[in-house]
């Protein structure tokens, strides 16, 4: 049987005026210590995860912010909006460095690449736009879908983007040429609502309409496993991987339900559902997971909904971090409310 988690809420992060559609953790060297937030505010927010400290709060998209990512380093981040622009911050000058248009209509999903040389988009327009992400310029555009896309994910070693759409599709591109390499399909076809590559680059998670959320062998075109028994028929909802502190080869998988609402998790190996986390005020639309710790953190729908961080076991690295990061960060006194 597989051990049960026990993962408590044990931070919020409040600041957003609008419901949050995108949480992001921060990669490289600062893995998961900060993260990057977006909202129907139209603001883009970046925290400092122990000390729930507001670090950046960007404002510049004319309409709310759908999704944003993080580049390799965590040292840009890209957000996409409902005005259909794209654009590209500096995290340390603190300021945006270009506005990308190329979109016809809002812009629902993005991502840097593993080198932070693109920046890949997908819209309502039902075409994914490439993006060259030192000069802005537009390197391919690909009329992917035959639906609004909602996820973008590259592949860990950059050559492939995978996507999803509305129209049940998953779709794997090469990104030297833009050629479809691999088209997935359930037999329902449900609307896709999130899609994004496994650490190791085989598989890809995704979130379906239909109260799914299924790990693919996209070069195998098969399911692998399917997680079942929440409710998810409503939101576009972006799960993650979760490594087990206890055992780093374990993996489990969260994803919202809208019953509720919460977060369900499962364990990857058997799909067997492990634990529901409550306590929310909106369906947690966005989650992503700690590279390196058994925690996660979530964004939900609202009208002043909080950024909510969820560890299982012991969270006594949050307080090493907070006193590591102070000096370096120059933290004083929080510019948002976070509390324990």
């Amino acid at each position: 049987m597989p051990s049960l988690p026990d993962f408590k809420q044990v931070k919020t992060y409040e600041g957003h005026t609008g419901s949050i559609s995108s949480v992001r953790l921060s990669k490289g060297f600062d893995a998961g210590r900060l993260i990057l937030s977006a909202s129907a505010d139209r603001t883009v927010k970046i925290w400092h995860t122990s000390s729930g400290t507001l670090l950046r709060d960007w404002a510049g998209h004319e309409q709310g912010v759908a999704d944003v990512a993080w580049s390799d380093q965590s040292d840009f981040a890209v957000s996409a909006s409902d005005d259909g622009s794209v654009r590209v911050w500096d995290v340390e000058a603190d300021t945006c460095l270009a506005a990308l248009r190329g979109h016809d209509s809002q812009v629902m999903s993005v991502d840097f690449s593993p080198r932070g040389n693109l920046i890949a988009s997908g819209g309502t327009d039902d075409r994914v736009v490439l993006w060259d992400a030192r000069s802005g310029r537009q390197l391919r555009s690909i009329p992917a879908h035959s639906g609004p896309i909602t996820g973008v994910s590259f592949s860990p070693d950059g050559q492939l983007l995978a996507t999803s759409a509305f129209d049940g599709l998953i779709r794997f591109w090469d990104v030297a040429t833009g050629h479809c390499l691999y088209t997935l399909i359930d037999d329902s076809a449900p609307c896709v609502g999130a899609v994004r590559f496994t650490a190791n680059g085989c598989f890809v998670l995704s979130s379906t309409l239909d109260s799914s959320v299924r790990l693919w062998d996209y070069a195998g075109n098969k399911t692998v496993r399917r997680m079942t028994g929440h409710e998810n028929t409503r939101f576009t909802c972006l799960p993650a991987l979760c490594c087990s502190s206890e055992n780093k080869r374990a993996h489990r998988v969260v994803s919202a339900t809208e019953a509720g609402p919460g977060v369900q998790v499962w364990e990857l190996q058997s799909a067997a559902p492990l634990q529901t986390v409550s306590g929310f005020g909106g369906v947690p639309l966005t989650i992503d997971a700690h590279l390196t710790q058994d925690a996660f953190v979530t964004g939900e729908i609202g009208t002043r909904p909080p950024l909510r961080l969820f560890v299982a076991g012991d969270a006594s690295w949050l307080a090493e971090e907070a006193e590591e990061d102070k000096a370096a960060l120059g933290i004083g006194a929080p510019a948002a409310a976070a509390t324990a």
